[in-house]
């Protein structure tokens, strides 16, 4: 009995030391990165791109990523024989799939072009079988990595779900200030009076990016513009020293057509952020486009490729000049994984189809019979992405090559940019004449660059050379009737319908003050004047000199 007793107790103590290494062991051996290196890509890019990503798309592409991801696992672990080894491979595999794209067209357009498919794809399949020879072959149970692996995955779900619920909170801050904002104006409406009968056609044609005279002339030696000459003639009013109000497009349109200045998005709580969704809201449902309805006007819209523009809700007539309703988040999915390798066999526009993406910055011109045969006052809006990158077109309208439309580093390339504004001012040219000999009342006609292009820029530390290239613009009016009275050298966007509905419509609007105002993107609603900085003598302006750090207010 005491030799039983004293095995026993010897024993006993054995059971209790082994129990907690043998927990450990499960949970080293836990398999659970696999299934959070599946779900960790598609967080990242939705909390990168959530404004114009829907969750619900999002949510069946992890249920769907989880699903494939347990079926692998469990094939993998019958054929290795090991769980932990099977969870290696899996995981390995989903991170080459994810980073395949990204990788991929940073190699592609940054070195020595390896990135494309026909070179890249063996690389990295040699990768994959280089790296499962060395797990299947390995003799180590693996718990080390299994556990760092774990808790790395943990790590980096949990940081991005962090991130991306703080850009949630401050998102619907935006949204709520957009509604808010679309109501500022609502007595504005009322200003206008006169009769349907007399009103004459509007047309507001931006041109992305559409350089004034003196950048021309100082930046591009392009002092002679045909365009210019030709609104001349024409009967336009040229506003030689216009500035743009804003530096990007989706702050200038909504500053323009709604005939104010933006500094209530200023002073509105949490818009410090990058958010967008107050300027894109009530530049859609904007003032000028409810007084022209109010009136009795039809409103024909020209989308194009920019989402700002891309149609407008309270328009009668959406001219669909971006027919490919493309999925922006299969196409962001396509782009950075593995799915790019059927990129020729996928018409959509993120690949970049140099033929399909220039006919629809050409589709108001060809298309612009719709507003043309539109009966009663109207108010045709256009937003033509040109001369603006990408560069499709050399001068003689010949399209470049795939290979040049692709190459980052070309983007405000000086050469190519004014190659294709050449190229435009014939189209412009061409566009103007149709509307004119169209109607027998001259219409109002007002062509305007939402801001200049961006050759000389540093975002972070611009000089005055920059900023006048960026500020400064084209701004031309075909005012019949007596409504160039009204303008002057130095009108900007803001207030350019205030002159119009003052002079065909009764209004009394009183001018804002022209001023300019530089931000950057990740902080668009912290303005600053530049008002000084922009007008002057663009050919005085010394390239090293007059740059300015934009932690100054």
């Amino acid at each position: 009995m005491s030799d039983l007793l004293t095995q026993s107790a010897r024993s006993k103590p054995v059971v209790i030391a082994e129990a907690p290494k043998d927990r450990a062991l499960l949970i080293d051996h836990l398999t659970v990165h696999p299934f959070l290196f599946a779900i960790y890509p598609l967080l990242f890019l939705y909390a990168n791109n959530f404004e114009e990503v829907q969750l619900r798309q999002v949510l069946i592409s992890m249920v769907f990523v989880i699903l494939l991801t347990g079926l692998l696992l469990t094939w993998l672990k019958l054929l290795v024989k090991n769980s932990v080894k099977a969870g290696f491979l899996v995981s390995a595999l989903l991170l080459l799939f994810f980073c395949y794209g990204g990788v991929r067209v940073y190699l592609f357009v940054g070195i020595f072009q390896i990135g494309k498919h026909q070179y890249w794809l063996p690389v990295w399949l040699l990768l994959f079988i280089l790296y499962s020879t060395v797990v299947y072959k390995s003799r180590s149970t693996g718990k080390t990595l299994t556990r760092f692996l774990n808790l790395f995955s943990v790590l980096m779900v949990l940081i991005t779900v962090g991130k991306l619920s703080l850009s949630l909170y401050g998102y619907q801050k935006i949204n709520a200030a957009a509604y808010e904002l679309k109501d500022l104006d609502s007595a504005v409406v009322n200003k206008v009076a006169g009769d349907v009968k007399s009103y004459p056609d509007i047309y507001y044609i931006i041109l992305d990016g559409y350089a004034s005279s003196a950048t021309l002339g100082s930046l591009y030696n392009y002092s002679d513009n045909e365009l210019i000459r030709f609104l001349k003639e024409r009967g336009f009013y040229v506003a030689s020293d216009s500035a743009a109000n804003y530096s990007y497009t989706f702050l200038s349109l909504a500053s323009s057509l709604n005939m104010s200045h933006l500094h209530r998005l200023s002073e509105m709580k949490g818009l410090t952020s990058k958010f967008k969704k107050a300027p894109f809201h009530i530049t859609e449902y904007n003032a000028v486009v409810r007084i022209l309805k109010s009136r009795g006007y039809r409103y024909i819209h020209f989308g194009s490729r920019y989402k700002l523009t891309n149609r407008n809700r309270l328009a009668d007539v959406n001219v669909n000049c971006d027919p490919q309703d493309f999925d922006i988040w299969l196409g962001l999915l396509m782009k950075n994984t593995m799915l790019s390798i059927i990129e020729p066999y996928f018409p959509y526009e993120w690949f970049a189809d140099i033929k399909t993406e220039s006919k629809k910055c050409l589709c108001p011109f060809t298309e612009i019979s719709t507003a043309l045969s539109a009966t009663g006052p109207k108010f045709v809006f256009m937003h033509i992405l040109l001369p603006h990158p990408p560069f499709f077109f050399k001068r003689n309208g010949a399209l470049l090559s795939e290979r040049m439309l692709l190459d980052i580093d070309s983007s405000w390339d000086k050469e190519r940019y004014l190659e294709q504004l050449v190229f435009l001012n014939g189209k412009v040219k061409e566009l103007i004449d149709r509307i004119l000999s169209s109607t027998s009342r001259p219409p109002v006609i007002i062509l305007q660059s939402d801001h200049g292009p961006a050759s000389e820029m540093n975002w972070d530390d611009p000089n005055d050379l920059a900023l006048k290239e960026r500020m400064t613009i084209i701004n031309a009016y075909l005012l019949p009737e007596g409504g160039e009275k009204a303008l002057y050298n130095t009108i900007t966007p803001v207030n350019s319908f205030r002159v119009v509905f003052n002079h065909y419509f009764g209004a009394e609007f009183e001018l804002m003050e022209d001023r300019s105002y530089f931000s950057t993107w990740n902080q668009p609603y912290r303005f600053i004047d530049v008002t000084d900085k922009v007008h002057g003598d663009l050919k005085a302006v010394d390239q090293e000199a007059g740059a300015f750090n934009l932690s100054h207010k």
